[in-house]
């Protein structure tokens, strides 16, 4: 077997072989002997060295072989173009890969940006909702506790109200019972005082060198007033504390003072009156 070098590597490959093994290139071959292998022309119909006959196989030569063989090399020498076409359609659809995937990736990425958004808008609107709410049941309430606080007060005043408007009638009971005390006492005072004035009474002074002489005579409620023999006086009196008071006209009125310790009527502070 002999060993020959590959045109484009520069690798030595055998003789036998129909491409390189190291770049794949078809292996141009010339014309040889099967036996010895010996180069041949076309013409050669035997080996000129060990005179092996050249034999056809399935009615093609050897030469037609090496005819074979060159249009297989001819062929290889289009396929650089073709290697190099592929690989730029490779380098092309590597970069359509590499972008379709980064623009996938950054659409995914701009999906995933939008979505958290979305999430942290949604979250952010759901908090804002609740402390609406929130703020909404506190206003509630605190409405609800001022109508209950108002109410409250309101009921307050009221029973504070009843609670005056029910001590001040205490207050006019008391009052008008009091009053009624006072002149069922009076009443008393005076019966038991006309009890005792009823009568004639007389007082004697010396009035600027003269005597003058004043007679009075009571009976129930009616009073006569006689001074110096000549009418001075008659009609109703009244009993008012300490004096008999009667003739009472024009904001005046005559009195005599009742000495109730002594039973007796007075003209004044020194001079009792006496009976007759």
């Amino acid at each position: 077997m002999a060993l020959t070098k590959c045109k484009e590597c520069g690798h030595e490959v055998s003789d036998k072989a129909s491409t390189c093994p190291n770049c794949g290139c078809p292996i141009e071959k010339g014309l040889v002997c099967n036996e010895c292998g010996t180069s041949l022309s076309c013409e050669d119909k035997i080996c000129p060295n060990c005179g092996n006959p050249i034999k056809e196989e399935n009615g093609i030569s050897d030469a037609t072989n090496l005819t074979i063989e060159s249009v297989a090399l001819k062929e290889y020498s289009s396929m650089p173009q073709r290697h190099t076409w592929k690989v730029v359609c490779g380098i092309i659809a590597l970069a359509a890969i590499v972008f379709g995937g980064f623009y996938l990736y950054k659409d995914s990425q701009e999906k995933t940006r939008l979505e958290y958004e979305a999430m942290q808008k949604a979250k952010a609107d759901s908090a804002r909702v609740a402390d609406m709410d929130e703020r909404a049941a506190a206003a509630e309430q605190a409405r609800q506790d001022s109508i209950k606080a108002a109410e409250q007060e309101a009921k307050r005043i009221e029973e504070l109200q009843r609670f005056e408007e029910e001590r001040q009638r205490r207050l006019e009971e008391e009052k008008r019972l009091e009053e009624e005390r006072q002149a069922e006492v009076q009443r008393q005072q005076e019966r038991e005082i006309k009890s005792w004035i009823e009568g004639n009474w007389r007082y004697r002074a010396e009035f600027y060198g003269s005597i003058m002489e004043t007679r009075v005579g009571i009976s129930g409620d009616y009073i006569v007033v006689m001074m110096d023999g000549q009418h001075y006086y008659s009609g109703t009196y009244s009993i008012e504390g300490d004096h008999l008071v009667y003739n009472r006209k024009n904001g005046t009125a005559d009195y005599l003072i009742i000495d109730k310790y002594n039973h007796r009527l007075m003209a004044d502070k020194t001079h009792p009156m006496q009976r007759f």
